[in-house]
Formats: structure tokens, sequence, C-alpha cells
């Protein structure tokens, strides 16, 4: 009997896993105003999406999107791709090259 459901189980948590994020699309949660995560499910949003996302919340702020860490348990699961907006380097006009 366990050994039926296990997989029903199984394929059951997987499938539902990321359902909100399979209807409504991907889910942005704020750690601070500088770093975040983004809920996605991979087959709904690809990763080119969702670092356009990102690069569009850290660009209101006059920052750039730096990705720290992209987390995926199962290949079908919902996926987790941590932000942070880190200030865009400008050089100094006039500036010459280091030498090296």
């Amino acid at each position: 009997m366990l050994r039926s459901t296990l997989p029903v189980l199984l394929i059951a948590t997987v499938a539902t896993g990321g359902c909100a994020e399979a209807v409504q699309g991907s889910r942005v949660v704020t750690y601070t105003p500088d770093r975040f995560y983004v809920r996605y499910v991979p087959w709904r949003n690809s990763t080119s999406d969702i670092e356009h996302q990102a690069g569009e919340i850290c660009q209101a702020e006059g920052k750039q999107a730096t990705l720290e860490s992209a987390q995926q348990f199962t290949w079908l699961d919902t996926k987790y791709a941590t932000f942070k907006c880190t200030s865009v380097a400008t050089e100094a006009p006039g500036a010459a090259p280091a030498p090296g």
C-alpha cells in the first residue's frame, strides 16, 4: 500500500508546490530594500524573464541586479533566485586605467 501511495504523494507535492506561481506568475519577496528573492515556476517564467524583472526592480533605485543564489529542489519544482541591488560602478570623467 505504501509503495503505491508514495509516488502519488510525491507527484502531488511537486505538482502543487508552485501552485500560486503557476497561476499568478512570479512572486517577489523582499528581505531588505537591497535584497530580495523571486519565486517562480521555470516552465512558466524563463530565467531571462526573472533576471529582467530583477533588473527593473533595482533600476528603480538606480542600481543593478546581481544574482546571489538560485535553488531548485526538484526539476519540476518552484525555483528561488536571490538578488542583491548593487551600485552601478561609474568611471570618473577623464579617468585613465591603472597601469598593469
